[in-house]
């Protein structure tokens, strides 16, 4: 989840994509929102993501799920001359449950969700 704010910041979803698994929406919007952004000449600043716990729950050797709680600083998308297109206002405190899979030696990321 610390991923995030760099992959929209940059706009670089290789290490995000080579940790996620095909039909995990949350990471597929990522991905698209970055796609969007690049193509308008925009990026995310700020959204800084701080976990403050960390349960692993049902954890099986090819699966586990993993609740995290923390908080999300808020974000805006800028343009290329830094100026703010959108205030991306964020649920606080911030809550997540991660579905990871253990697919050829790694584990990746099948589906997020995020309760607010």
């Amino acid at each position: 989840m610390k991923l995030t704010p760099y992959v929209l910041l940059t706009l670089d979803t290789t290490e995000w994509e080579s940790l996620s698994l095909s039909g995990c929406n949350f990471c597929s919007s990522v991905v698209s929102n970055a796609e969007s952004y690049r193509s308008q000449g925009q990026h995310e600043v700020g959204g800084s993501v701080a976990l403050k716990t960390t349960s692993v729950l049902e954890p099986t050797d090819t699966s586990v799920l993993v609740h995290m709680e923390g908080t999300e600083e808020p974000s805006r998308v800028v343009d290329e001359d830094g100026k703010t297109v959108k205030d991306l206002p964020v649920p606080n405190p911030l809550t997540l449950d991660v579905l990871m899979h253990y697919k050829n030696g790694k584990w990746k990321v099948r589906g997020v969700g995020v309760n607010e």
